[in-house]
């Protein structure tokens, strides 16, 4: 007759039950292996254990961001400020600013139906060449469109782990031409499908325009300190 096992046969130690939530938790172990979970089923290697060895002796994902807000935010300088705020910290992880203004300057012609085929493209180049250095990044004003986040959760061989959508106050900044109101008008037409699309990773942030530098230090809670509670 088969004897019954129960846990006094094999005891748990009481310190394992009690601390190791908090010990899990308090060093990332879940969000580690959450991201190298993720980049192993996004490359898919022939030697899926070597490559997590690698990616492990490399210190994992480092921070893979996207910054998106209207055209009355300075996005440019507030990841500029946030990556200068992070270089502070001192902690020896390169933080790169990728800027899609000037990545896809010469390819963005709202007029051409490949237009976000090859922006697409060009951005996950130059993630790519941050990933290759093993860099953290920041991705500034992009992706701009639907057709563009679904690209870039598809076709990438990299995904961002979190993306702030900035707000502003109402009434908080007046614009200035009829250009600048064609600008947020489209910006205002093609961003609930970019947040649906990005509804799992994404956070909306209220900032002032005006105070670069208490938007910059939420967004540094945000994206760097959240993660270490």
């Amino acid at each position: 007759m088969p004897t019954e096992v129960t846990s006094a046969d094999h005891p748990v130690p009481a310190v394992f039950e009690a601390d190791a939530e908090e010990y899990l938790n308090r060093n990332q172990v879940y969000e580690t292996a959450r991201q190298l979970l993720q980049d192993l089923l996004l490359k898919r290697p022939e030697n899926p254990l070597q490559f997590m060895a690698d990616w492990l002796n490399h210190g994992g994902s480092k921070g893979r961001f996207i910054i998106l807000g209207p055209p009355g935010i300075d996005l440019s300088g507030l990841c500029d400020s946030l990556i200068a705020m992070k270089k502070a910290a001192g902690d020896g992880h390169e933080v790169v600013h990728i800027k899609s203004d000037e990545v896809c300057g010469g390819i963005a012609d709202p007029s051409s139906p490949e237009t976000d085929r090859k922006m697409s493209e060009a951005m996950a180049a130059a993630v790519e060449a941050q990933e290759g250095n093993h860099s953290a990044w920041v991705i500034s004003g992009y992706p701009r469109t639907r057709a563009q986040a679904r690209l870039m959760l598809t076709k990438w061989s990299v995904v961002p782990d979190r993306a702030l959508i900035l707000t502003m106050p109402e009434g908080s900044q007046e614009l200035e031409s009829s250009a600048d109101e064609d600008c947020e008008r489209l910006y205002e037409e093609r961003i609930p499908a970019v947040k649906e699309l990005l509804k799992y990773i994404a956070t909306e942030v209220e900032i002032y325009p005006g105070d670069k530098d208490s938007s910059s230090q939420r967004m540094y809670s945000l994206l760097f300190r959240q993660a270490r509670t």
